[in-house]
């Protein structure tokens, strides 16, 4: 008789692999919500550097809502600017 030894299972457990899954969906989820901010962002500091051309306000403002409306900005307007 020859005594055979088990050998060790690999790979990842049902909890294991829930936790991992439940892991990237936070971080998926939280992801999701942080690009478009940081997008935005983005785009207002962009479209506000290129109003700095303006010489007047009312310049300042017309330059800004253009870059804006190219962009695709809605949180902020022209007329907020200080």
């Amino acid at each position: 008789m020859s005594i055979q030894v088990k050998s060790k299972q690999r790979g990842m457990s049902f909890l294991g692999l829930l936790f991992v899954g439940g892991l990237l969906a936070v971080t998926g989820v939280i992801g999701a919500q942080i690009v478009p901010t940081a997008i935005e962002y983005q785009a207002i500091n962009k479209a506000a550097n290129k109003a700095r051309e303006g010489n007047t306000v009312a310049e300042v403002r017309a330059i800004f809502d253009r870059a804006a409306a190219i962009d695709n900005i809605e949180s902020v307007r022209g007329k907020t600017l200080k």
